[in-house]
């Protein structure tokens, strides 16, 4: 909801021309640049507005659809962004704080307030002491040190191993379990927040549609969430917490929630849009999805940056030679002069731009880039054949889609905020397309 780029942007010379810039105030959003938006609506989570005090101004005076310069009836979701507090005791925001924000902003969804049920926070570290009887016991770091300094026990990477090789102890080894306590509280405050969420709702008389935010650790247990907000009165429930976990997995969740869904039930996940599986997906009962990994997944990764229908290319890597850090510290340390960096630069935008126009020859570009890729600290092995592959192809120009003619091949290039975000606007819209193919208009 805030990836922006300058329209006039001048690649040519790498510029903003005067007066204009990345800012909000100048910058376009994706829908602005297509004749007509690359998905169906915009999520929008509290805690990443409130991360810039300028734009939270801005977007508090003018509502969410003035905002996001889209018309009235384009759909707008909010939530409280739980990946942004995941690791706080309790989420930083009260139930009838974010009723206001939601009817205030004019949203036309808003989500209960959550709290991330994932491994990651709910691993803990344990002590464990397996005893010459055979038996294992938890213990204090201050018991499991003595007992290391005394020798009375010896420390082994698994204790499991140890008992399958019959070995009595003692023994003693650290190990990390799941805090189920932890897990359970998160469970509860986050289906105690979305009982409170639509209470309040119903009592304050509130225009948006209220979603149930539901989290859960296996497939019962979302199930369970979910029996109990419809119990609740929720008809929109969204499943978070699933960004990480594998498409089987997910169908596994979904086929368990889809034994208890009333007719008539949407359900939204969670930063989860998986092509293999989407069609599985909307089967067992999902109604819509959010996901920003087409955007980001340009100038992340070094294999997936160009999406087109049956293929991903790598992107040409042409950083600034005067922004990237690993130039910088080269220069510092005198293996090389700027002024060399730049002319490295120079000669790679040169010759794919000449490629582009069918002035020079493959290995010759090629070569040049991955030159300037090696400066870089690019590896030659890893990256040479994914770059030739996207020369060969050339698949900028098969693409018609209005940021793909207009930029031509400088939105292949790996190189600065317009250029990446455009080629991530451009991923967006073919997977929108995809989309739209399986399910129509």
């Amino acid at each position: 909801w805030d990836d922006l780029v300058n329209p006039r942007y001048d690649f040519e010379n790498d510029l903003h021309p005067e007066g204009t810039g990345d800012g909000y105030d100048f910058a376009t959003y994706s829908h602005q640049l297509y004749e007509s938006p690359p998905y169906d609506g915009i999520l929008i989570s509290k805690i990443v507005v409130e991360m810039k005090k300028s734009k939270k101004a801005i977007f508090e005076r003018l509502g969410v659809h003035r905002y996001l310069r889209v018309p009235r009836e384009f759909p707008i979701m909010g939530d409280c962004g739980a990946f942004g507090y995941i690791t706080e005791e309790v989420p930083p925001y009260q139930t009838d704080e974010i009723l206001d924000y939601y009817q205030r902003l004019d949203f036309d969804f808003g989500v209960s307030i959550d709290h991330l049920i994932v491994n990651g926070v709910l691993k803990r570290e344990v002590c464990l002491l397996l005893d010459k009887k055979g038996e294992i016991k938890k213990i204090s770091e201050e018991q499991y040190t003595k007992l290391l300094e005394s020798g009375e026990a010896t420390e082994v990477k698994s204790i499991k191993r140890q008992l399958s090789l019959f070995e009595s102890g003692p023994y003693l080894c650290r190990q990390e379990i799941i805090d189920e306590d932890e897990r359970n509280r998160r469970y509860e405050i986050t289906i105690n927040n979305a009982r409170d969420f639509i209470e309040g709702h119903r009592k304050g008389g509130y225009r948006f549609t209220p979603i149930g935010a539901a989290q859960g650790w296996s497939p019962d247990s979302y199930a369970d969430a979910v029996a109990d907000y419809q119990k609740m009165g929720y008809k929109y429930i969204a499943l978070g917490g699933l960004v990480r976990t594998t498409s089987a997995d997910i169908i596994r969740v979904l086929e368990a929630i889809n034994k208890i869904l009333n007719k008539g039930t949407q359900l939204h996940l969670f930063g989860v849009a998986r092509p293999d599986a989407i069609e599985e997906m909307h089967r067992l009962g999902v109604t819509s999805v959010d996901s920003a990994s087409f955007l980001r997944r340009a100038w992340l990764g070094a294999s997936a940056n160009y999406h087109m229908l049956q293929e991903k290319y790598a992107a040409i890597r042409i950083p600034q030679a005067e922004k990237s850090p690993r130039a910088k510290k080269m220069v510092r340390e005198g293996k090389i002069s700027l002024e060399g960096v730049k002319k490295l630069e120079e000669k790679c935008l040169r010759l794919v731009r000449s490629y582009d126009r069918k002035g020079c020859e493959l290995d010759e570009v090629l070569e040049a880039v991955m030159v300037y890729d090696d400066l870089m600290g690019g590896n030659r092995n890893g990256h040479e054949q994914l770059i030739r592959k996207t020369l060969e192809d050339r698949p900028w120009e098969k693409c018609q889609c209005e940021i793909c003619k207009e930029c031509g091949v400088e939105v292949i290039i790996f190189r600065g905020n317009n250029r990446n975000r455009r080629r991530g606007f451009h991923n967006t819209k073919i997977f929108y397309d995809q989309f739209c193919d399986l399910f129509g208009d």
